[in-house]
């Protein structure tokens, strides 16, 4: 009797708490859907230019209605309660409900808009102004933990669901005498009849009831109910549990929030249960009158927020596994409570499965509650910025000293002040309304209180905005940590003698890659890296707290002690050490492609595209896929190679991602406003079939040529050929079946005609295209947990034809100048005889070789030059294996959309802001290629001859350029004096027809002034006068580099012209002084007839050219002819003296230099500038398309920071690193690496223009590259397409032209066995970093240029404090690669990581090289991209060695390898450093 009335009295007990429950959660869910009512709806109301009312009405639905219905609910519920909200077993909260049971009807209505509201959200949180407005009611409504606006509108749903649950748990605990028994089993029936009749909420109930009951079949259930907390069941199974040295057979359930494992048992009663473990929960489910039947016994619980796992390899044996070696298995840490235990499934299968699954439960919570906080914090940080300006601009700021207790605070105000203007201004509602913002400026960092003590309290305390006193950097102050280690961890990892050791444990494992606090220490001292060894270890508890370093058993912190090991996180994985679980990149799809360029017509492009649904097996996921759906019959994109049913990847060279996809009508419509043309980039197979069918009286309408292989080189418009894809340039692979491949031109025609005269109508094809694009897409987790998608792009050079055919053009023109004018010394010496004969046949090669390349540039088959292969010598004037590599980083979609299988939305709610969207991506650009081989020639010189002949051939060009000047200032003053007397005589008349004064133009001197010992100081630039050119504002971009202006009057033009001319004199003068000059002539003087010695020649220049220039300079007060023959005279007569200089000096040259090793030094110079221009082209692309940010780790603004880098261009020139990946320890290396030295160091000699393609040329998509003199003084035209005339600065445009700026950093990935060549390698380093160091000079001051700079003196000195955080940090990183340089014999190749960082930053042009332009060369480019993507990209550092592995294995290494044949063992040295071990 006793135990029974027990049991009863619990009954009467448990409901009491479910009634509690229900009143208690009702009350909640009223003030949440009351607050979406008030606050966002109605606000939402009185934005009309944000929201319109159909989207309103799809998003809220009837929210209303149900508002009013649970008024009116919790209202009977209080009544029923006592109208206090207390809950007594006699309430009759059921019947309350039945009273309104009615009113459950909104639910209907509201259930079958829930998908469509979803969608429609979606949409217009892309508009970052929309996602500003939500999250500004969650914060001002205090809803921070809850701010997603999709998880309130779900809210009616989950509710709905709750009831028949709820009612359920009631009924259980409700006796049959009780006077609410009867209302509780026809609520619960009528609350089921209302899920059921709502799909959604039909669909969520079914799970909540699944596991529910799942619960009640477990006994000794301990904590809340699941369904609190958890909403399905996602995955279960046996698994084998290793927790404190015991191994357990248990069963695992994962579901949405928890991970939760049983002990299967045999069938038991309750009683027995309760013996064995008393349930504290209020949840468990006990019936007093019958046992329950169950074989699961509660041992455990872990939300996954607290829960991380770590994989372990098989075999592998450690503390956690108590020496067991376990396979199939990964660890789990449970956070709460600091334990780890192991998991072992059956099989690996069953092993992934859980892991995947777990891993993407937890993404999802983590990738929800972040986007929350980056949200909020975003809007926290514009809206501290608006209050800190518009405080600051008001006369009655309240900003200002306050002084407590003799002690000054600067720049502060107190909280009641705040509170008092936020009201004041309308910033906020009412008080509490800013004292919630204030607090909200507190949590985010934007103000804090004066000693950092108190939360934002509407009272006198002191607060101050962390912009004036500097504090407000605490994102990137853990941006520069972050930089650091991987600065300190990849110069360590590249030691030839790492001090990262492999260290033995006690279970017979060993620890990989760990260092003691102290040696760590110890070399940070020694590399100057902190000023003594306290602040060296103040900075590595900096690296501890932000976990780049961490104990090797997560036991303590750092100490700076020997015997207590550390690893590097990125290191983690390399054993079964205990590790928190990497987020590693994720590969998930690759593919082919053919860019396809369609020019602009009158009727448009000619083709349609829409979104298709498509399933992505790998992943389980339905994407979105761009396809062509129409293509216009006989129109350009169809005689492109355009068909339907392709698949669109990118528009315009950029890879879109699901978002852009949806907005590519919207990129179609731009570039039909410019009408500029359009490329595409179709996805296809290395290789394509098509059947081409031929009509009656209609051919199959395709052209072919070539042979072995067969190229088909046109297609006939609205042919069967067209209608099929074919493609033009496309290689013809099999006829019918028949690979025909290596046939020659009449055998494959034999072929084809033999399918057609059996009858047949119909003809199978297998083509090749040549030039596919290939695209590699990542995903990865950063460490705020955003989703980021990255593409690694790789495609053959375009200038790997074109330039070099060009090139070899210009250089057989000079060599035949070159031979016409030493050709009359022949016969006085044998030696120059040879020289011209063998200079003839070369001329005549080269000719050849040039015309081949051009003819070969159009068939494009083969489209590149490949390594490993003996090539056609004809091609030797090309790269080899040059690719580039733009890797595209952009953010993902949020997962819902790649789960969204419908059609666009194609109102205006998809258009709005998708253009920020495209310039949101960022895009990062690399070349590799082959380092230029041997070729012909042999090392028939020493260094310091071949130096000597060099610096002759500069003077060569130099004084050409001189006589070029010379002759452009004569016409210059010629055209002036006509223009003078014209002025004179028709001065009135001019004025009045014009209406202006006269607008003169002439041609600008190349030979302006430019400061010494700057970037742009060509060693043609000879004047030292001013500047004498008057640009106009609105002269064309085209005439503003070329042309000087003068307005009105020309005299004093021409007065200006001619000093300047007569400036230039004794700049000449100093050229011909030279020694190079002096000695030339020493060696040829037997050839001079007309002078007695050098001397001579120089007194007569200086007497001639004087007694002119006085002439001239009487003559230029009062224009006339005589000035005209005075500027004629005084070049005649430079000319005379300069000719005599240039045969010495020509001569000296035929004398002593070889003529295999003048060509050979012309072709490696193709091949390098070859490479230069192709990258340069793509960085101009990313930076005219506003997606190009050399300083994106700093957050900077990838539009301002692509104008910013055109001006640097502009104003600087351009800086080109080229890195060797050469072994010194084979002799043919060792040589390939001097002669890349030398061909790197002649590019200073180029000078690079742009100009804009005219408007008529709307068929171009990309540059047209122009070249004009030779490798000594070679000025390269770039020609930017005419859609990106307003994108282009004018400094860039009317720049009179930039200097080429390259250096050479080389690295030996092997211990060098002989000093010389280490002294080789650290010479070569060492000049280029003093290069690299004179560049950053000028990058400093182009950076603090005042023309740039705010005009106010505040904003003036932020802005300085702004832009000396990222130069401090390059000082620091010059620092370092100095010392790392200077001590070549213990340097590491990580050197070479921190050359890319630092080049990189001053916005290089960067080309990997290694002899084959795969191995080496791909294994360093895929380091410095992960680089990338942890400095610029949060990608977390510790998944630094697992994702260079997965580029590796995936990415365009792999392509490359396919595509050369390579011998990598070859190309290997046999111990490399760990960071550029091979895969194989």
């Amino acid at each position: 009797m006793a135990a029974g009335q027990t049991d009863k009295d619990k009954c009467l007990k448990f409901r009491v708490h479910v009634l509690k429950e229900i009143y208690d959660t009702e009350k909640a869910y009223l003030e949440k859907i009351e607050f979406v009512v008030q606050h966002v709806l109605c606000n939402a109301r009185e934005r009309n230019k944000l929201f319109r009312d159909n989207v309103l009405a799809t998003v809220f639905c009837n929210i209303e209605d149900v508002l009013a219905h649970h008024k009116a609910l919790f209202a009977s519920m209080k009544e029923c309660s006592g109208g206090k909200g207390v809950v007594r077993y006699e309430s009759t909260l059921a019947s309350c409900c039945l009273k309104h049971i009615e009113g459950f009807d909104v639910y209907h209505k509201y259930g079958s808009n829930h998908e469509q509201a979803q969608r429609v959200l979606r949409e217009i949180l892309q508009d970052p102004k929309v996602l500003a407005f939500f999250s500004g009611c969650m914060l001002l409504g205090d809803m921070g933990d809850e701010s997603r606006m999709d998880a309130f509108l779900v809210m009616p749903i989950q509710r709905i669901c709750k009831y028949p649950l709820l009612m359920k748990e009631l009924l259980k605990y409700t006796p049959a005498d009780h006077p609410d028994y009867q209302g509780v089993q026809s609520c619960l029936q009528k609350m089921k009849n209302i899920c059921n009749a709502t799909n959604e909420a039909k669909r969520r109930w079914e799970k909540l009831e699944e596991i529910a009951e799942w619960q009640n079949s477990i006994e000794g259930w301990e904590g809340p109910h699941i369904t609190e907390s958890c909403n399905e069941m996602i995955l279960k199974g046996q698994l084998t549990k290793i927790s404190a040295g015991n191994t357990q057979e248990r069963q695992i359930f994962l579901l949405d929030n928890s991970l939760v494992y049983c002990k299967k048992i045999a069938s038991h009663t309750v009683r027995d249960v309760s013996k064995r473990r008393r349930s504290s929960s209020t949840s468990d489910s006990i019936k007093p009158d019958a046992p329950v039947v169950t074989n699961l016994l509660f041992r455990g619980r872990i939300a996954l927020d607290n829960l991380d796992i770590e994989n372990i390899e098989d075999g592998t044996k450690d503390y956690h596994s108590h020496g067991v070696p376990v396979h199939d298995g990964w660890k789990v840490h449970n956070l709460t409570k600091n334990k780890w235990f192991v998991l072992i499934a059956k099989h690996g299968k069953e092993k992934q499965e859980w892991m995947d699954a777990i891993r993407r439960e937890k993404a999802k919570r983590k990738s929800r509650a972040m986007g929350i906080a980056h949200n909020n914090q975003q809007l926290m940080v514009m809206k501290g910025d608006k209050i800190y300006h518009s405080m600051k601009k008001d006369a009655k700021s309240v900003i200002k000293d306050h002084k407590v207790k003799f002690r000054t605070h600067a720049k502060c105000f107190t909280g009641s002040e705040l509170v008092t203007w936020l009201v004041m201004t309308k910033e906020a509602i009412d008080e509490e309304k800013a004292v919630i913002l204030g607090q909200g400026l507190l949590e985010c960092g934007v103000i804090h209180h004066v000693l950092d003590k108190h939360n934002f309290q509407n009272d006198n305390l002191l607060y101050r905005f962390r912009y004036d006193d500097g504090t407000y950097r605490v994102k990137q102050a853990t941006n520069y940590l972050v930089t650091g280690g991987l600065r300190i961890y990849l110069r360590l990892s590249g030691q030839h003698n790492t001090l990262l050791k492999d260290l033995k444990t006690t279970f017979g494992s060993s620890s990989k890659n760990v260092l003691s606090g102290v040696k760590l220490i110890d070399w940070m001292v020694q590399n100057e890296m902190g000023h003594n060894r306290e602040q060296a270890v103040a900075y590595v508890q900096d690296l501890f707290g932000i976990k780049i370093l961490r104990h090797i058993t997560d036991e303590q912190g750092f100490k700076d002690i020997a015997g207590v090991y550390y690893r590097f996180t990125p290191d983690d994985g390399q054993d079964g050490g205990s590790s928190k679980a990497k987020v590693d990149i994720t590969f998930r799809n690759s593919f082919a492609c053919a860019n396809i360029e369609v020019p602009y017509t009158a009727d448009g492009y000619g083709f349609e595209l829409s979104l298709k649904a498509q399933t992505i097996k790998r992943l389980g996921l339905t994407e979105q896929k761009l396809k062509v759906t129409v293509v216009e019959d006989k129109g350009d994109a169809q005689a492109k190679g355009l068909c339907e049913g392709q698949v669109v990847v990118g528009i315009n060279s950029k890879i879109l991602n699901t978002s852009e996809k949806r907005h590519a009508q919207s990129i179609v419509k731009e570039c039909v406003k410019k009408s500029s043309p359009i490329g595409l980039l179709i996805e296809r197979g290395s290789s394509y079939r098509c059947e081409l069918v031929m009509l009656e009286n209609e051919g199959l309408g395709f052209h072919i040529k070539g042979s072995a292989p067969v190229i088909i080189y046109a297609t006939d418009p609205g042919s069967s050929a067209a209608r099929a894809g074919v493609v033009p340039g496309s290689c013809i692979v099999e006829v019918n079946n028949i690979k025909v491949l290596h046939m020659t031109h009449d055998e494959v025609v034999k072929e084809i005609r033999k399918v057609l005269s059996n009858g047949g109508c119909e003809l199978p094809l297998r083509l090749a295209q040549p030039g596919l694009e290939h695209v590699m897409e990542y995903q990865f987790e950063t460490s705020d947990a955003r989703q980021v998608l990255c593409f690694e792009h790789i495609f053959e050079s375009f200038c790997t034809f074109s330039v070099p055919a060009q090139l070899l053009f210009l250089f057989g023109f000079n060599m035949t100048k070159f031979a016409e004018e030493i050709t009359p010394y022949a016969k006085e010496d044998a030696r120059i005889s040879k020289f011209v004969d063998d200079l003839t046949k070369v001329i005549a090669t080269t000719n050849k070789h040039a015309t081949t390349l051009q003819l070969h540039g159009k068939s494009r088959w083969p489209s590149y030059k490949p390594s490993g292969v003996q090539s056609n010598k004809l091609l030797d004037g090309c790269p080899t294996n040059c690719h580039t590599h733009v890797l595209t980083v952009t953010s993902m979609d949020d997962a819902s959309d790649l789960l969204d299988s419908g059609e666009a939305n194609e109102n205006g709610t998809m258009e709005n802001g998708w253009e920020s969207e495209l310039q949101d991506c960022t895009r990062h650009v690399f070349t590799t290629m082959a380092a230029p081989d041997l070729m012909l020639g042999s090392q028939k010189f020493s260094e310091e001859e071949q130096a000597n002949i060099q610096d002759v051939k500069e003077k060569i060009a130099l004084l050409k350029e001189i006589i070029v000047e010379l002759q452009c200032d004569e016409d210059n003053i010629e055209r002036l004096v006509h223009e003078m007397n014209l002025f004179s005589s028709k001065q009135q008349q001019l004025t009045a027809s014009m209406g202006s004064p006269r607008l003169l133009t002439l041609p600008r001197s190349r030979l302006e002034p430019t400061p010494e010992n700057s970037p742009l100081n060509t060693r043609r630039r000879l004047s030292q006068s001013e500047s004498f050119t008057l640009l106009t504002p609105d002269a064309s971009p085209m005439l503003g580099r070329r042309r000087a202006t003068s307005f009105g009057n020309p005299q004093p033009l021409l007065r200006l012209l001619v000093q300047g001319m007569v400036k230039k004199l004794p700049s000449i003068l100093a050229v011909l002084r030279l020694s190079t000059l002096k000695h030339a002539y020493k060696e040829t003087a037997k050839f001079s007839k007309d002078y007695n010695g050098y001397h001579q020649i120089l007194v007569g220049f200086d007497e001639d050219t004087m007694r002119i220039s006085h002439d001239l300079e009487d003559t230029s007060t009062n224009p006339s002819t005589s000035t005209i023959e005075c500027a004629k005279s005084l070049v005649r007569c430079v000319t005379k003296y300069i000719t005599e200089c240039r045969k010495h000096l020509m001569l000296y040259v035929a004398l002593k230099d070889d003529v295999a090793l003048f060509q050979r030094e012309q072709l490696h110079f193709s091949q390098c500038l070859s490479a230069v221009l192709s990258t340069l082209s793509c960085h101009l692309t990313a930076a005219l398309s506003g997606q190009y940010n050399p300083e994106r780790q700093f957050n900077s603004d990838n539009t301002e920071a692509s104008s910013k880098w055109l001006e640097q261009l502009a104003a600087i020139g351009l800086l080109v690193k080229f890195e060797g990946l050469l072994l010194p320890d084979k002799e043919n290396e060792l040589l390939q690496l001097k002669l890349l030295r030398s061909t790197v160091s002649l590019l200073r000699n180029v000078v690079l223009h742009f100009d804009i393609q005219s408007s008529e040329n709307t068929k171009a998509l990309t540059s047209e590259v122009s070249c004009e003199g030779d490798q000594y003084g070679l000025h390269v035209t770039f020609k930017l397409p005419a859609h990106f005339k307003d994108r282009c600065p004018d400094q860039l445009l009317s720049s009179q032209g930039i200097k080429i700026n390259p250096v050479l950093f080389t690295k030996d990935l092997i211990h060098c066995s002989s000093t010389t060549d280490g002294l080789i390698i650290a010479d070569i380093n060492n000049e280029s970093i003093n290069l690299v160091k004179q560049y950053y000079k000028f990058y400093r001051a182009f950076k603090f240029d005042k023309n740039s700079l705010p005009s106010d003196r505040v904003a003036i000195q932020e802005a300085i404090h702004q832009l000396s955080q990222p130069l401090n940090d390059l000082d620091n990183l010059i620092t370092q690669l100095c010392k790392e340089i200077s001590d070549d014999q213990r340097s590491s190749v990580g050197l070479l990581s921190l050359t890319t960082e630092l080049c990189q930053r001053l916005g290089a042009v960067q080309i990997s090289m290694c002899d084959s332009g795969v191995h080496r060369s791909m294994m360093s480019l895929s380091l410095e991209e992960v680089c990338i993507l942890t400095r610029c990209h949060g990608l977390p550092i510790r998944s630094l060695r697992s994702a260079v592995r997965s580029l590796r294995s995936n990415g365009a290494y792999q392509i490359l390898m396919q595509k050369n044949q390579t011998d990598p063992n070859k190309s290997f040295p046999k111990e490399p450093v760990k960071l550029y071990q091979p895969l194989f």
